[in-house]
């Protein structure tokens, strides 16, 4: 799409893009606005949207992403495979599974965070709601975080905490 003629949703515009990946990366800019549509990601794709008004009904993120400036009502899951950076957004709920790596910065989870499967998370100056660690879960945070790490956090199985430094 362009600024004249603007795609009628997120998917419409992921979806036009074929050929992402590797050195070639996509950016795909949100006005402000209400979006009702659940939104599958690809590799190679960047997502920036206006923080103050743009919400997404649900987002799968698959593959090498950047996500900036986005608010998520509902369920954000990161599945195998995906190695994602997020600045700055605002989420209700992420399930992390499967080998997916995360760096989380500046961001508010209101809900939990759901990981397993070797899963990898770096959360830097967040706001965190909740969080359930499973099966082999490699998660990191640093000092200004640590405030904000809720009571209500379960540990199970063969899970790493390191925190870092600021």
């Amino acid at each position: 799409g362009t600024l004249v003629h603007p795609f009628s949703t997120i998917n419409k515009a992921i979806e036009s893009i074929t050929d992402a990946g590797g050195e070639k990366i996509y950016s795909i800019i949100i006005g402000a606005g209400d979006y009702n549509e659940d939104v599958k990601t690809k590799n190679g794709l960047s997502v920036f949207g206006d923080a103050r008004a743009t919400f997404v009904q649900s987002l799968n993120v698959i593959g090498d992403c950047s996500l900036v400036g986005i608010a998520i009502d509902n369920l954000t899951t990161f599945t195998s495979g995906a190695s994602s950076r997020i600045h700055y957004c605002s989420f209700s709920d992420i399930l992390i599974s499967g080998g997916a790596t995360i760096s989380i910065n500046g961001s508010e989870i209101g809900g939990s965070i759901d990981a397993s499967g070797n899963a990898s998370i770096t959360i830097k100056a967040s706001d965190i709601g909740g969080i359930n660690l499973n099966d082999s879960v490699q998660f990191y945070t640093d000092s200004e975080s640590i405030p904000s790490i809720p009571e209500n956090i379960t540990i199970a199985d063969t899970v790493t905490i390191t925190f870092l430094d600021k």
